[in-house]
């Protein structure tokens, strides 16, 4: 079953209006996310920049710095069982971003980008989803089948060049923190471990302690560590 979002975004005219109805639809299915929702609210309005959750025509869900704005974006359908995870997950983007912790970007948009963001905002988003109390609905997306396709993936044919091997192993571990433990079981992890074992350490930091300065000194180390193994140049900054 799904919850279908594209009758409110072509019900209103403005941005606003249809932020506002999903606010209210989504905080209305997962009524204990809305403290959560209030804070991040609270502290964009103190910066004077809106705060907006809208539908669009993606896959699942996202959450970006767009027009000067912070926004979760959803799918028009939206399945019901996923969807309370998906909230707070993306609620834990939305609070990276708003604390001012960095982003990349890529200029011509191919698409690996966010990857490296998500090696910090992941941790992050459980680390604050347990501060409100909403760990175990964070966490239901991390299935054991998703860790065990994750376990499986060959990532020595499914991914090319080497530097985005690396990478992407460094994302799933940071991502699916119970792989931490079993990384030696990944296939890729042996032949490049040395450079994982380095990004690992670099992105190993508690966002809840340390301020966003240190976190952008440190994706920018990533940034440059992948770059020597070939990657595209991209840039790092601060969201606002």
């Amino acid at each position: 079953m799904n919850i279908e979002f594209q009758q409110i975004y072509t019900s209103y005219k403005t941005d606003k209006e249809v932020s506002d109805a999903m606010v209210q639809k989504c905080l209305g299915i997962v009524p204990e996310a809305s403290d959560f929702f209030d804070s991040i609210r609270d502290r964009m309005t103190t910066y004077g920049k809106p705060f907006m959750i809208l539908p669009a025509g993606i896959n699942g869900a996202c959450t970006l710095v767009e027009d000067d704005a912070l926004c979760i974006k959803f799918s028009y359908e939206v399945d019901s069982g996923k969807f309370p995870s998906y909230l707070v997950h993306e609620l834990g983007e939305a609070d990276y971003l708003s604390k001012g912790f960095p982003k990349t970007l890529d200029e011509e948009e191919r698409g690996f980008a966010p990857r490296i963001i998500e090696c910090f905002s992941h941790p992050h988003c459980r680390r604050v989803a347990a501060a409100w109390g909403l760990s175990e609905l964070e966490g239901e997306f991390r299935s054991e089948m998703e860790i065990e396709a994750r376990l499986k993936q060959d990532y020595m044919i499914d991914y090319t060049p080497e530097w985005k091997r690396i990478m992407d192993i460094v994302w799933t571990i940071s991502t699916f923190p119970e792989l931490y433990n079993r990384r030696n079981e990944m296939n890729g992890y042996v032949v490049y471990q040395e450079s994982i074992e380095e990004l690992l350490s670099i992105i190993s930091v508690n966002t809840i302690e340390v301020t966003p300065q240190e976190v952008f000194t440190r994706m920018e180390l990533v940034v440059e560590k992948l770059e020597a193994r070939g990657m595209p140049q991209i840039k790092v900054q601060y969201p606002f």
